[in-house]
């Protein structure tokens, strides 16, 4: 752990923080740090709005299921994805299929990477996601998100990344790309395990 990281934990319980949904006046103090972390952490990624979750696993299948739910409603329900996704994306998109929506699978070349006009050719007008992770934390291959965030927009569909293996590595700033949605993991970044962010 970072040192910054490793103290935080022991320096809330020295100051009596509560339960940050208690109204109660630890419950006020820990309610306004949470939010201080939010707003520290949107801005460190040029990012607009943080949600923490306890694991990036959950905080990728939830991003995942969740923006494919509401693209589907909006009549978007084809969701294009690349072939080697983490198992929390690959089971948010199965849940997806079974709801209605279809899932296309972007071409990748020798070096195993994305093939930007591969989504090119398979978007659609009724494309509402594109998911593809940032790096893959097994061989270090980064993947061309920002120009498959770049084609993804042009049709109207999102983009989320999974930035757990490219956050510390790359520089994110949301706010010079296309990407909507990113998941984050403390772990990875120096942090205690047990907390992520979207």
């Amino acid at each position: 752990l970072l040192g910054e990281a490793e103290k935080a934990p022991s320096r809330a319980s020295k100051m009596g923080y509560g339960h940050p949904r208690s109204s109660n006046l630890p419950g006020r103090r820990a309610q306004k740090v949470l939010d201080d972390l939010k707003d520290r952490t949107a801005r460190f990624f040029g990012g607009s709005r943080v949600l923490f979750y306890y694991d990036g696993d959950v905080a990728n299948g939830l991003s995942v299921l969740s923006a494919g739910r509401l693209a589907r409603e909006a009549g978007k329900k084809h969701i294009v994805t690349s072939p080697v996704e983490k198992s929390s994306v690959v089971a948010a998109l199965k849940i997806l299929r079974s709801e209605g929506s279809t899932v296309s699978i972007l071409e990748m070349d020798d070096n195993s990477r994305v093939i930007p006009e591969s989504l090119s050719r398979i978007v659609k007008e009724n494309t509402g996601l594109v998911t593809c992770a940032w790096v893959n934390g097994i061989s270090g291959i980064v993947q061309p998100v920002i120009e498959l965030a770049e084609i993804a927009h042009s049709a109207g569909a999102w983009f989320h990344t999974d930035a757990s293996d490219a956050a510390g590595r790359i520089e994110i700033n949301l706010s010079d790309n296309d990407i909507d949605i990113i998941t984050i993991c403390s772990l990875k970044l120096g942090g205690p395990a047990g907390a992520a962010a979207v």
